[in-house]
């Protein structure tokens, strides 16, 4: 996967496995790659090495949920890290059909 960004958001439910509540991290590919860790209103870095373009508007991004900290379950879900420009705001479970607007 190379280098990416890491959105850090409150879990939406306990694991099903071990019930932890730790914060949940997506993996997401857009902008700088230092492997910063950002939250919901955090702006984008675009110094050094970076992936895409900066964009106007609403738009997502592919984002790879990492597993548990705790029990390390893993349920291969993705999810779309939503952005309005530069601006994270926030993310959702990606469908299959939601999957369909972005290039492979």
């Amino acid at each position: 996967m190379g280098l990416y960004s890491r959105l850090v958001v409150p879990r939406p439910l306990p694991c099903p496995r071990c019930g932890s509540q730790t914060d949940l991290v997506i993996q997401f590919h857009f902008g700088s790659k230092r492997m910063q860790n950002f939250s919901t209103g955090s702006a984008i870095d675009w110094s050094g090495r970076t992936e895409g373009s900066p964009r106007s508007g609403r738009f997502g991004v592919v984002g790879y949920p990492e597993p548990c900290p705790s029990c390390g379950r893993d349920d291969d879900t993705l999810c779309v890290v939503e952005f309005d420009g530069d601006e994270i705001v926030g993310y959702r479970a990606a469908t299959e059909e939601g999957m369909r607007e972005f290039e492979w």
